[in-house]
């Protein structure tokens, strides 16, 4: 799936000094992808819960391919999402391929917990969550420019 989907990657290879993204680029901060959010249309209250928020902003961000159960997105922004899962911690198995795509952000919640965000197939809407116990969890990253 490497070719498909791309690398996953643990909240410790996020979190490591050497940083993950080539030089004038980095993992997006919580912040980074709140203000995304708020770009496609979300409300700053909506994009600072947790949970799933939004109405359409998932869908803007999905590829307009590759999502299983009528779940692809429309690509409005370039992003292409794509549903490449994640990698367990628990069963050192791949899941949810095809259906659900996972990134990290490089911020920590107020509990110490790394923050993350989903979309899954067929929903429209995004997740935003504290990852308690998932350090070891492989997650995709986007690196943004600086």
């Amino acid at each position: 799936s490497l070719a498909e989907y791309g690398r996953l990657y643990n909240w410790y290879a996020v979190d490591d000094v050497r940083g993950l993204c080539p030089i004038g680029w980095h993992v997006p901060t919580d912040e980074d992808w709140m203000a995304l959010e708020i770009e496609l249309g979300m409300t700053p209250a909506e994009a600072s819960s947790f949970g799933w928020r939004g109405t359409t902003q998932g869908t803007q961000l999905k590829a307009d391919y590759g999502w299983q159960n009528g779940g692809n997105g429309t690509d409005d922004f370039g992003f292409g999402a794509s549903a490449g899962g994640l990698r367990s911690n628990a069963s050192a198995g791949f899941v949810d391929g095809g259906s659900t795509g996972y990134w990290w952000s490089s911020s920590l919640a107020t509990n110490n917990n790394p923050i993350g965000r989903s979309l899954i197939a067929p929903w429209s809407t995004i997740d935003r969550n504290s990852y308690s116990g998932q350090e070891k969890t492989g997650f995709a990253i986007r690196c943004r420019q600086n």
